[in-house]
């Protein structure tokens, strides 16, 4: 499989990664994560990274979000509320309930 890769930067020590793919998607502590695929490294030195770090980079980042969730359309992915979608869900009360 050729996914398109990405530059990532790390805040840490400013260095660049190129992601590979993406392997899955969690929601850890309110907050959507990709476990990525590093370019030259190997499967156990993949780590979970927060969406904004993936999707913020910059090249072909939203190609490869994009591609996985095409392959895995049931992967965890943050919640987008319309304003209908809430309407529906959360409903006034009646005030004349007795």
């Amino acid at each position: 499989v050729s996914w398109p890769s990405l530059i990532q930067v790390s805040k840490e020590r400013d260095e660049e990664y190129e992601v590979d793919y993406i392997v899955a998607s969690r929601i850890y502590r309110h907050q959507l994560q990709y476990l990525v695929h590093w370019k030259g490294y190997k499967e156990y030195e993949r780590t979970w990274e927060p969406a904004s770090n993936v999707k913020n980079a910059p090249l072909n980042a939203p190609l490869v979000v994009e591609r996985f969730y095409k392959e895995n359309p049931s992967a965890p992915q943050k919640l987008r509320m319309t304003q209908s979608t809430f309407d529906s869900l959360f409903k006034p009360v009646p005030e004349n309930l007795t």
